[in-house]
């Protein structure tokens, strides 16, 4: 009977951790990015929206523009989206990738030019 009760605790146990290990941090919301770049700083405003469980899109505004993204693909606390940045010299790819801790995240965007670190800091949502 001991054996049972130890092997039923240890099974809720693991079961109660694996969960916990999955919970995926709230990523939902408005964040105001930090950026530097070869021109300086930036701080552009990340929207990021739950469409449907587990589905996300979003919008990253600027002092110029605003983009939209139509998907952000989220696992865990991890997060990544691409996105076009039509210029004058043309249009490029930029892939920003990043995780999230509570209120905060850290990443970095690919450009053609190498990569860009950023920062963020929730201003609303959850």
């Amino acid at each position: 009977m001991q054996y049972l009760k130890s092997f039923v605790f240890a099974t809720l146990l693991f079961f109660t951790f694996s969960i916990s290990l999955h919970a995926a941090v709230p990523i939902s919301g408005e964040w105001l990015l930090a950026v530097d770049g070869p021109r300086g700083k930036s701080t552009p405003t990340l929207t990021i929206l739950e469409k449907a469980p587990g589905e996300f899109s979003g919008a990253l505004a600027g002092p110029k523009a605003t983009i939209a993204i139509d998907a952000i693909e989220v696992v865990g606390n991890s997060f990544s989206f691409p996105f076009q940045m039509k210029t004058a010299f043309g249009t490029f790819e930029l892939t920003y990738t990043g995780q999230i801790d509570q209120d905060t995240m850290n990443g970095s965007i690919a450009t053609p030019r190498g990569d860009r670190p950023f920062t963020g800091q929730r201003q609303s949502g959850r």
